[in-house]
């Protein structure tokens, strides 16, 4: 037989014991005996102790393993209820706004995620809470954007890029200076 004993944090999480055949190889199914991802936290270390006999002698074989931060996950993009993919290209008329929601989630329920942004010319998001506003008033502004959109903790960044064709709209004309009135007589 084999005894599999796991170690969180030098206390004693679970124990399981297979009983093996010599000269096959022993292993056990996902769930037993294994430790799954959504199972750890960051900084959190965890030892596997796999006992057994040789026939002769019991031995014991150790390993340690310390978890590191699990990046947050990619950014997702909202229009409302409407996810934006990276595929698609959202259209924008000149003087107009739009506002976005991006979300991202972290495993490590001590992270922090901090949202930002590549190109502030006319888009600005709120590191704290992802919402995304842009508004093009310049001729400037005009034509196709790629916003690179990241998801930050301490440790860890994804991200998610967002294209933006902010399309030119017909100004009313202006006059400068500005013409005053004036009468016309023949």
């Amino acid at each position: 037989d084999v005894n599999i004993t796991w170690y969180k944090n030098s206390q004693m999480d679970r124990n399981l014991s297979v009983s093996c055949t010599n000269g096959v190889e022993c292993s056990t199914s996902i769930g037993s005996g294994t430790v799954l991802g959504n199972e750890t936290i960051k900084g959190e270390q965890w030892t596997c102790a796999v006992g057994y006999s040789n026939g002769t002698a019991y031995e014991v074989k150790n390993m340690t393993v310390t978890i590191v931060d699990t990046p947050p996950s990619q950014p997702r993009i909202y229009n409302g209820s409407i996810e934006i993919l990276n595929t698609t290209t959202i259209v924008i008329p000149e003087d107009s706004n739009i506002t976005l929601d991006v979300n991202s989630t972290d495993a490590d329920p001590s992270d922090t995620i901090l949202y930002i942004i590549n190109d502030t010319t006319f888009c600005n998001i709120s590191s704290a809470t992802g919402i995304l506003t842009c508004n093009p008033t310049l001729e400037s502004h005009i034509g196709f954007r790629t916003i690179r959109i990241s998801a930050d903790t301490d440790d860890a960044a994804t991200r998610q890029i967002l294209n933006i064709n902010v399309t030119s709209v017909n100004d009313a004309p202006l006059f400068n200076p500005l013409l005053s009135e004036r009468n016309l007589s023949n």
